[in-house]
């Protein structure tokens, strides 16, 4: 898995790059973490990270990333953005893609080292924590002014675990951004 220092400077590096696809009313953003608000539960709801946008076509931007998830773990991503209606200073979307830092506690027959443990009077199971990478499929609706932005996205209920929950990123931009 790549360590974020290393996500951090491939992302400086394509950031570089990117300024060349970029044109002032489709910017590059980088993307800052973010807030979380769950329906129910006790989850993290501050999620810092670092991430870029990058414009690929008038309507579509390619995403990636990490971020410290609701679960305290690292995630990382990468994804689509399509627009598919666009006002002044806002957007309406949908973001599809992978994501990873939401796996689960599987059963092992592994040696006990570096593993958790789950007891009752009966039993005493090795757990092991299998990271894997999801598909995501998020509605979403962009803020953006000048050189500053947010992105809402809801990730709705999907596995017995999981809930309902409200996300809001923030970005910026080293372009000078035209508003429409």
């Amino acid at each position: 898995m790549l360590k974020p220092s290393r996500i951090v400077l491939a992302a400086l590096s394509l950031l570089s790059y990117t300024q060349v696809w970029a044109s002032e009313n489709n910017p590059v953003w980088l993307t800052i973490g973010g807030l979380s608000y769950h329906a129910s539960g006790h989850y993290n709801q501050v999620n810092p990270g670092i991430g870029l946008e990058i414009p690929i076509q008038n309507n579509t931007t390619f995403n990636m990333g990490f971020y410290k998830n609701s679960y305290n773990r690292k995630s990382n991503y990468i994804a689509l953005n399509t627009t598919f209606f666009e006002g002044h200073n806002y957007k309406l979307g949908i973001t599809y893609g992978l994501v990873s830092g939401y796996g689960n506690w599987e059963k092992t027959d592994k040696p006990v080292t570096n593993t958790y443990y789950r007891t009752n009077e009966y039993m005493i199971a090795t757990y092991e924590y299998q990271d894997k990478w999801r598909m995501a499929v998020l509605p979403t609706f962009s803020l953006e002014y000048h050189n500053v932005g947010a992105t809402f996205m809801f990730i709705p209920r999907i596995m017995d675990e999981s809930v309902n929950t409200f996300v809001v990123q923030f970005k910026i931009s080293f372009a000078q951004k035209r508003n429409k």
